[in-house]
């Protein structure tokens, strides 16, 4: 087989680089045990501070920054830890900023 054909992995920094137009899978955990979402009303309020955060969320004097170049594809809040899947647009910044703030 030519060595043409075989694809070269990316460098740590390829991939830590942002790229407009892409997918992103975001999640964290807690540590030592703890569960931020240990209550329906837990992750009702983090679902609820992400969409005030998507473009067609009621503005606020004092609200967070509106992200038009994001969009949600997926969320979760388990127990112990959230996982977004997010589509940026042409700001390769967007979902930087987004998980950010």
């Amino acid at each position: 087989m030519s060595k043409q054909f075989l694809k070269r992995r990316p460098s740590k920094l390829e991939l830590r680089r942002a790229r407009a137009n892409a997918d992103y899978h975001v999640y964290t955990h807690a540590v030592e045990g703890l569960t931020p979402f240990g209550t329906d009303q837990l992750k009702a309020a983090w679902i609820d501070t992400v969409r005030r955060r998507l473009p067609g969320a009621p503005a606020t004097k004092f609200g967070p920054e509106i992200f038009h170049d994001i969009d949600v594809l997926s969320f979760a809040a388990m127990g112990n830890h959230p996982h977004l899947v997010l589509a940026q647009g042409d700001d390769p910044t967007a979902v930087s900023r987004f998980t950010g703030n």
